[in-house]
């Protein structure tokens, strides 16, 4: 029976090796999905195949219809809802939404800052698409608080959000301050210091 031919000419055994050398492949390749790819990308299960798949240009953007194929996408599921971001800017940095929308031109958006400020965050998301983690821990919005009541209640309105200091990953940032990171893995330094530059 060994001997056998298919009609495809090969014989049983080396239709089992090529079965078993794809299996093999196969786990081999999930393997690296799951213990390399992932960790680098700082995600989990199958959308680290979408890092893998795609090589991009700007790293904060991944097409949605990979991760639409993939029952489970923690990744998408959570950045696609700008409510994940809302307690960290608003209850914790003490912004205010000025403004949102939706479906322009295929962007939805939400602006944060105060009344009457001459600036505000915006953050956008483009339909069909998903953004990624921070990709590095050294990207970061510094406020400067000098007032030393002022920075304490800073840092008492974050932690009161549920929202805890992280190590910086410049200790500078450590001396004279506090690092707090969003959901996203962006980072916000509460200084205690005057900007003097």
């Amino acid at each position: 029976m060994e001997g056998y031919r298919g009609s495809s000419g090969l014989t049983l055994a080396r239709a089992r090796a090529l079965r078993d050398g794809a299996i093999v492949a196969g786990l081999l390749f999930f393997g690296y999905l799951f213990l390399v790819v992932a960790p680098q990308q700082q995600t989990v299960g199958f959308d680290a195949l979408s890092y893998y798949l795609y090589s991009i240009d700007n790293p904060y953007w991944l097409a949605h219809g990979t991760m639409g194929s993939f029952v489970y996408s923690p990744i998408a599921a959570r950045l696609f809802q700008f409510d994940a971001l809302l307690p960290f800017y608003e209850q914790g940095v003490g912004l205010t939404v000025l403004y949102r929308f939706e479906d322009h031109d295929g962007f939805d958006g939400v602006m944060l800052g105060h009344g009457k400020a001459p600036w505000h965050l915006e953050f956008t998301r483009a339909r069909g698409h998903t953004a990624g983690r921070a990709p590095t821990p050294d990207n970061l919005l510094v406020l400067y608080l000098p007032d030393a009541a002022e920075w304490q209640a800073a840092v008492d309105r974050m932690r009161g959000a549920g929202f805890e200091p992280v190590p910086a990953f410049n200790p500078y940032w450590d001396r004279d301050g506090l690092t707090f990171e969003d959901p996203d893995g962006y980072r916000v330094v509460f200084q205690r210091a005057a900007w003097d530059r």
